[in-house]
């Protein structure tokens, strides 16, 4: 899949279709910028902070929980939370009452207290549009860090399989593909932690067992995920790792992709296959904005006077139009099913520091120096946090947007509907002004003042 962006001078536009598989299927895929992926689902997270709790010890803060509705009475062998009680020398169990809760916070040294942010999470199918506490649920119960047992690829394009390790496992080796013809695979980035840590092993009704994958979420523990094990003296070390396989498309058919898992030691724990299929089937059968094709032939040498930047410099980092607004048509495929349309723009990131540097021991007995030094910088080419859906926080993933991590701004549309587009280029301004006030003497003062800035603009001019 070519560009998804479009631009003039001061415009930008990226563009991005769900669809999914015909007949009536969970498979469908995302389309954002130059590539897409095929996934088994699009799932949302909603985390709302419902209140912060201040108390003495644990104990105060897990006991004004239960006031608020919040915990339950636990057990020795079923609990969430656990506190010690010091005046009765007793440890006190807690349940949450209800699922999608959870709590993160500790003791604060500044004020000499604990202090707990309640949250509350949900996960929503952002296609079938249904919402549930546990992304399992929606998931047919397939764990959203396990090792997936099938994969597409485009022919002549590449996509990346995630792999998620944990339980002390951090590398893959012995990759291999099965039609090297027909899928390519090589590893590509890695995300490796190593650490002497152990699980914490929790208890369920006198069941013993431990979260793989708290790791990547330490509030939320699923129980598709859970491993359980004898006893809570059990040790599994907490080592992970993230690491990405980049398979390509080199022709049409099948191949399975095999690799074999080792651990922080070294030591051979596991294997997984992966069978990948290569289509020659494009998603799309058109896309157009103003009568102009998104999509370039794929074949080397074709001439495509339609394509929206036909005659255009091949080698421009920035693909540009001069149209401000024009119909979007998107066409799919027989075997698959368009779902949504999302334009995004470009959102601005404002970042600001001021510095005082006070100079006073440098005087020498005749000047006293006091500096200030403001730094601005405004920027479309960086991720920032945004609350995309307005509920005054930045811990969602919405529309398969992570809110902590944005650079478009997206709003669905309707096909074959005119879209006006935006006047936002990818640019980056700096400015800083550096102010000094000199004192020569108790009668004399003068302040001198530096102010430089920067603009780059990277849409052609």
């Amino acid at each position: 899949m070519n560009a998804k962006k479009l631009g003039a001078m001061l415009l930008t536009i990226s563009m991005a279709a769900t669809f999914a598989a015909a007949p009536a299927s969970t498979s469908n895929a995302a389309v954002r910028d130059d590539y897409y992926i095929l996934s088994e689902d699009i799932i949302d997270t909603y985390t709302k902070e419902v209140a912060t709790y201040t108390g003495t010890s644990e104990l105060d803060v897990y006991n004004q929980l239960k006031t608020a509705g919040i915990l339950v009475d636990g057990t020795q062998y079923d609990y969430d939370l656990d506190a010690y009680d010091s005046d009765n020398g007793i440890t006190v169990y807690f349940k949450y009452k209800a699922d999608g809760y959870s709590i993160t916070g500790g003791y604060v040294k500044s004020t000499k207290n604990y202090s707990y942010t309640l949250r509350y999470k949900e996960y929503k199918d952002n296609v079938t549009g249904n919402v549930s506490t546990s992304r399992s649920a929606l998931t047919n119960g397939t764990s959203e860090y396990a090792i997936p047992k099938k994969a597409s690829v485009q022919k002549g394009n590449y996509s990346d399989i995630t792999i998620y390790l944990a339980e002390g496992n951090t590398q893959i080796k012995n990759l291999k593909s099965s039609k090297k013809k027909v899928v390519k695979a090589k590893i590509g980035s890695k995300d490796v932690h190593t650490t002497t840590d152990n699980y914490s092993i929790y208890t369920d009704n006198g069941n013993y067992y431990y979260d793989p994958y708290e790791v990547y979420d330490p509030y939320e523990v699923d129980e598709v995920d859970r491993v359980y094990v004898a006893n809570d003296e059990v040790k599994v070390n907490k080592s992970y790792a993230k690491i990405n396989l980049r398979v390509y498309g080199n022709k049409t058919g099948k191949s399975v992709v095999s690799f074999d898992i080792y651990n922080k030691d070294n030591v051979k724990t596991g294997s997984a296959k992966i069978t990948v299929v290569s289509r020659d089937e494009s998603p799309f059968e058109s896309v157009t904005f103003a009568g102009k094709s998104l999509i370039q032939s794929s074949k080397i040498g074709t001439t495509d006077s339609k394509y929206i930047y036909y005659n255009k410099d091949a080698n421009a980092f920035y693909n540009y139009t001069t149209k401000k607004k024009g119909k979007l048509k998107v066409k799919v495929n027989d075997n698959f099913k368009l779902v949504r349309i999302q334009v995004g723009t470009l959102d601005v990131s404002k970042t600001a520091f001021t510095e005082d540097s006070d100079y006073s021991d440098y005087n020498f007995d005749t000047a006293d120096e006091t500096r200030t030094y403001n730094w601005t910088k405004e920027t479309t080419k960086e991720t920032h946090k945004v609350d995309l859906n307005g509920d005054g926080d930045t811990l969602d993933t919405v529309n398969g947007i992570s809110e902590s991590s944005v650079t478009f701004k997206y709003k669905t549309v309707k096909n074959n509907k005119n879209i006006k587009l935006s006047k936002t280029p990818e640019y980056t301004k700096y400015s800083n002004v550096d102010s000094s006030v000199i004192k020569a003497d108790a009668s004399q003062s003068y302040t001198k003042t530096n102010t430089s800035s920067t603009y780059a603009n990277t849409a052609p001019t």
